[in-house]
């Protein structure tokens, strides 16, 4: 059986992976915002809002991360196993 220590480690894994994505999608969606400021005003509205979503996945893993980190602390899973 493992330990806490690696279901954290697997966890923390598996949130930096996804928020390294979603970051490197924003940096992109920043860059073209950047790189195109001067065109046109509802293609710039489209992608700023893209921008937004994609932030609010990036809280959303960070806020899962939170409280998966809290279960494994507490052991509600090894609680669970018990029925």
């Amino acid at each position: 059986m493992r330990n806490t220590t690696d279901k954290k480690r697997g966890a923390i894994v598996c949130a930096a992976v996804g928020i390294g994505f979603f970051v490197v999608m924003l940096a992109v969606l920043l860059f073209s915002l950047v790189a195109d400021a001067y065109a046109d005003w509802v293609a710039w509205a489209v992608l700023l809002i893209y921008g937004v979503i994609i932030l609010a996945i990036i809280l959303g893993i960070a806020a899962a991360l939170r409280q998966r980190l809290r279960e494994l602390e507490s052991g509600e899973e090894e609680d669970a196993k018990k029925y």
